[in-house]
């Protein structure tokens, strides 16, 4: 299972219920966006300070063997293990990688009371919120478009 950890301080490490990887060029770098089911306030409070901004470089570690397995997308009827989909990593890799990360996102899905409770509160940019119910409905053209404003690319205004 891939971890965030915050370099040098390997007891602040976090596995994210659910995540995201945009990998830079030759893998230099990672951008990742983090989820986060939170079931209680006290569940919220701890996932949220494992994201506060910090001074320290974070790294993204992916363990041995984590490019080799089967990856969630299929193309032409055929599973893609995590390399064939990570074109841009290097061939070489082996062993435990760390990859410097350059942008951390972190939605949290709340449940509802907990969401109209927050909704309208101070929050950091790298943040975002959603209800429970709403990662369920993957089809929601409203959703994706939520998900895709999380994306760096929308950083850069192109023609």
């Amino acid at each position: 299972m891939a971890s965030l950890v915050v370099v040098g301080m390997d007891v602040a490490s976090t596995y994210p219920d659910g995540m995201w990887v945009s990998l830079g060029p030759t893998a230099n770098f990672a951008d990742i966006v983090a989820i986060e089911h939170c079931s209680c306030e006290q569940n919220f409070y701890d996932k949220r300070s494992r994201y506060m901004p910090t001074l320290h470089t974070r790294e993204l570690r992916l363990p041995d063997g984590w490019l080799a397995r089967a990856g969630p997308a299929v193309q032409h009827g055929e599973s893609r293990t995590y390399r064939q989909l990570l074109e841009s990593f290097p061939a070489t890799a082996a062993g435990m990688q760390r990859i410097p990360l350059r942008h951390v996102r972190v939605l949290y899905a709340l449940k509802p009371d907990h969401y109209d409770k927050f909704h309208l509160t101070p929050l950091s940019a790298h943040e975002f919120f959603c209800p429970h119910y709403a990662l369920t409905q993957r089809t929601s053209s409203k959703l994706r478009s939520f998900i895709k404003s999380l994306s760096t690319d929308l950083h850069w205004y192109t023609q």
